[in-house]
This record gives C-alpha cells, structure tokens and sequence, in this order.
C-alpha cells in the first residue's frame, strides 16, 4: 500500500497585493523605457530591490491569509451546531 502523499500547503497572496505589484511593475517598465529619467543601471538595481521586496510581503501576505482561515476553521470546530439532537 502506498501512502497518499500530504498535501501543499500553499496560498495565494491578496489578490489587491499582485495588482499592486504589476501596476508598480509595469509604472517602472514605462517610466525605464519612455523616458531618460533613471539610467538603466539603476533601473535594474530599483527591479531587483522590488521583486525582494514584493516576494517578501506576498509571502507574509499568505502567511497571514493562511493563519486567518486556520483560526476560522478552528473557531467552527470549536462552536458547537443547534438544534442537532432534533
């Protein structure tokens, strides 16, 4: 008999999170190319330091979205149902 494998426990940030991100992202790509603002070099320095940066919260992000639905699905369990002897 094999063992069913565990599951993934894996959860999406906020969805307002990634859009934010992408407008960011695509606001720097628009202002890199369009104009001579930023120098290229530092454009890729400011990418690099924003993908950091967005990964860590879009994890803390998920962290904290899977805690909460963790937190509710513990507060269910514990609650009990009525009218179940009817």
């Amino acid at each position: 008999m094999q063992t069913e494998p565990r599951p993934i426990k894996k959860d999406a940030p906020n969805p307002l999170l990634i859009l934010a991100g992408l407008a960011i992202v695509c606001g720097l790509a628009i202002i890199s190319l369009k104009t001579t603002l930023l120098p290229r070099t530092y454009a890729v320095v400011l990418a690099v330091g924003f993908t950091i940066f967005f990964r860590w919260l879009s994890r803390r992000s998920a962290k904290a979205t899977r805690a909460r639905r963790e937190q509710e699905l513990e507060q269910l369990r514990r609650t009990p149902v009525l009218r179940l002897d009817d």
